[in-house]
C-alpha cells in the first residue's frame, strides 16, 4: 500500500500550457492507469486533505491517494515500465509537495471487530470488569 500525500501547484510547470496543477495531476493519474494495472495495482481511495490535526503548523494536502500493490516488486515494476519516466515529470510539474509512504497491513480490521471493539470500550466504561466485556 502506498500513501500518496499531495499538496497541487497552482499552475503546473508544463512548458506552453496553461494547466493547474490539479489539472495536470489528472493528467498523469489518467495516463498511468494502464501501467497500474498492467503491474496489478489500484487505487483504492482518494479523499480531500481536510486539515493536517497533528503535524508542523501550516501543514496541509489538498488530496490523499491511497494505492493497493500486491508487492513491493509490483511497484519496482512499475518504475521500469517502458513510458512511466515520461509521466513521472509530469507528476512533479503538477505538485507543489508531496509524501509518498509505503505501508502494510498489520491487521485488517473487519466491521464486526471494530462493532466488538467499540462495545467493549462502552461496558468497561460502565465499571465493568474487562472479563465481562
Amino acid at each position: 500500500m502506498l500513501i500518496n500525500l499531495l499538496r497541487y501547484r497552482q499552475r503546473a510547470d508544463v512548458p506552453g500550457q496553461r494547466l493547474t496543477g490539479r489539472q495536470a495531476y489528472q493528467r498523469y493519474a489518467r495516463a498511468i492507469a494502464p501501467m497500474l494495472m498492467a503491474v496489478g495495482a489500484r487505487p483504492i481511495w482518494r479523499g480531500k486533505g481536510r486539515f493536517v490535526l497533528i503535524g508542523p503548523a501550516g501543514e496541509h494536502w489538498d488530496e490523499i491517494l491511497l494505492v493497493a500493490y500486491p508487492s513491493r516488486d509490483a511497484f519496482d515494476r512499475l518504475l521500469n515500465l517502458p513510458g512511466f519516466q515520461a509521466h513521472a515529470d509530469l507528476r512533479a510539474a503538477a505538485l507543489e509537495d508531496s509524501r509518498l509512504i509505503a505501508a502494510s497491513a498489520l491487521q485488517r480490521i473487519s466491521r464486526l471487530t471494530w462493532l466488538l471493539y467499540r462495545l467493549g470500550t462502552r461496558l468497561r466504561g460502565r465499571g465493568l470488569p474487562p472479563s465481562a466485556a
